[in-house]
């Protein structure tokens, strides 16, 4: 499958693949007709992947490094702490929900 895809890849730096069957005007390759639709593909392909490289940088860059969800995720008292550090419960459900994980 790589050889494919290397051999798609150079044809399209190249140009090569757009000529390499055809007749035109008695010329194999067309002449300047293909070469420029070969650099121009060529030019094209490029752009994609510098375009997906930059979405990929993007994306890792904007992913989230330590969250609170994933430092917490584990850790069932953690959790519970932090709910009660903000507020979201009461001291007395924190207490009796701690003795229920404690076991």
């Amino acid at each position: 499958m790589y050889k494919i895809v290397i051999g798609f890849i150079t044809s399209v730096l190249s140009g090569s693949f757009a000529s390499a069957d055809c007749m035109w005007d008695g010329h194999i390759g067309g002449g300047w007709f293909n070469m420029m639709g070969g650099i121009f593909l060529g030019v094209i392909f490029l752009i994609v992947i510098a375009i997906a490289i930059g979405v990929a940088i993007y994306a890792i860059a904007r992913r989230p490094v330590g969250s609170s969800n994933q430092s917490f995720a584990e850790d069932p008292i953690a959790i519970l702490k932090a709910r009660f550090a903000k507020g979201e419960i009461s001291g007395d459900e924190y207490e009796k929900t701690l003795k229920a994980l404690d076991g």
